[in-house]
């Protein structure tokens, strides 16, 4: 059935179901004609996404059979399948872009060190920690999700402050979420940014130990979560001299960023191809423990807007707002 345009409303948990597996819009048209539905096309999925178009009751049971989900987790119950939908539907799909709105005022704070940002984070969340404390309904997992988002945001916040405990404790709490919510990419997320931090203290052991504490989930998560996995798992092995371990992770790190469609770069964790290709060197790294690591790093050669990998960045803590300045500075002095 066609939604008049004015009333169409995205159908994101359908499309975060195949993503989260994947998958692209094509594949799920290929599985659901082997289960019979003749004639589905990857055009016929994306439009069932974007809400101009809404399922009939057999392909809402092939959906469901398919992503082996019933009807409410991929928003395929009868009463969203009328054109009058509910107002806590029009709300959960509010929150998706609320989340992404989290992780882009990381992205503010960091560019400029403005507080402000990171209160008005902290007060939306204990605003929303305790409405869902005794709330079951529809909105209780978007809202769980929101929560693991602030969580991450605020404990890169804290780790870039040097607040090790404090952001161990917001990832932790992150950890919680995933497992509340069964989101392998939460879950996932939360290793790395702990392991992370291990290494950051020069927890070896205990930071490699954490990042393959993950590796069940490589096959769940996005390209982009596993790719950042990969990546922080390499600048591990990188300042401890394991070659042959770095060369490993770097690769498959390479491998997903290379997978990841144009337009799905995960900004927020800083994971794309440019970002692996600095810190892809070749030849592999010399052995030579933290020390040789540090001489990789100084002998790269960097783009001239004067961003180094974020590895480097880390052992030099600056002010977030001199990153802009050095990047300013690089480009006057590259027009001259």
């Amino acid at each position: 059935m066609v939604v008049p345009a004015a009333q169409a409303v995205p159908n994101h948990l359908l499309r975060q179901a195949r993503e989260t597996r994947n998958l692209t819009q094509d594949e799920v048209a290929d599985g659901l004609s082997q289960l019979g539905a003749k004639g589905a096309t990857g055009g016929l999925v994306s439009k069932w996404e974007r809400g101009i178009c809404l399922p009939s009751r057999f392909h809402r049971r092939l959906l469901c059979q398919f992503f082996d989900a019933s009807a409410e987790q991929l928003a395929l119950a009868a009463s969203t399948s009328s054109p009058n939908i509910p107002e806590e539907i029009i709300r959960a799909a509010l929150l998706e872009p609320a989340g992404a709105s989290v992780k882009l005022s990381w992205l503010v704070w960091y560019g400029t060190a403005d507080g402000t940002v990171v209160d008005r984070v902290a007060g939306l969340m204990d605003t929303l920690s305790e409405a869902v404390r005794s709330y079951e309904g529809n909105l209780r997992h978007p809202a769980l999700q929101l929560l693991a988002c602030g969580h991450e945001m605020l404990g890169k916040v804290a780790f870039d402050q040097l607040n090790y405990g404090t952001a161990y404790g917001h990832f932790l709490d992150m950890q919680q979420l995933g497992e509340k919510l069964g989101d392998s990419n939460v879950l996932g997320l939360a290793a790395i940014h702990q392991g992370d931090l291990l290494r950051r203290r020069g927890e070896y052991d205990l930071a490699v130990q954490r990042l393959r504490s993950a590796e069940p989930y490589a096959t769940e998560v996005t390209a982009a979560v596993e790719g950042l996995r990969q990546q922080t798992l390499a600048r591990a092995h990188a300042e401890y001299g394991h070659k042959d371990a770095f060369s490993q992770a770097i690769e498959v790190a390479e491998t997903k960023a290379r997978e990841l469609q144009p337009g799905t770069e995960d900004w927020a964790n800083e994971f794309n191809l440019m970002g692996v290709l600095h810190e892809s060197p070749r030849p592999h790294v010399a052995m030579g423990g933290r020390a040789g690591a540090r001489h990789l790093h100084q002998d790269r050669a960097y783009p001239q807007d004067g961003l180094a990998p974020r590895s480097r960045q880390l052992h030099h803590p600056q002010r977030p707002g001199s990153r802009l300045r050095r990047q300013r500075r690089c480009r006057r002095a590259a027009r001259h």
